[in-house]
């Protein structure tokens, strides 16, 4: 269960500098979303409202890029 809050923390810290939010803007949101300004102190649902939120106001989360699987004509 940590490991899901860690990466739910660092998925709202990606979706902040993608939306150009700085940590200022990041905690005001926060409190805005949830009434705390510290992701520690927030629940997974809470911090799942913030990121819906982010969501909300333009962020995309990237799929992957997979490397090319190499052409079996070039072999």
């Amino acid at each position: 269960l940590v490991t899901a809050d860690r990466s739910l923390q660092r998925t709202i810290f990606m979706a902040c500098k993608q939306l150009g939010l700085d940590d200022v803007a990041r905690r005001d949101l926060q409190r805005v979303v949830t009434g705390k300004a510290s992701l520690s102190d927030m629940t997974m649902v809470e911090m799942t409202a913030v990121l819906d939120r982010l969501k909300a106001d333009g962020f995309t989360v990237a799929k992957p890029r997979r490397k090319a699987s190499p052409r079996a004509d070039l072999r």
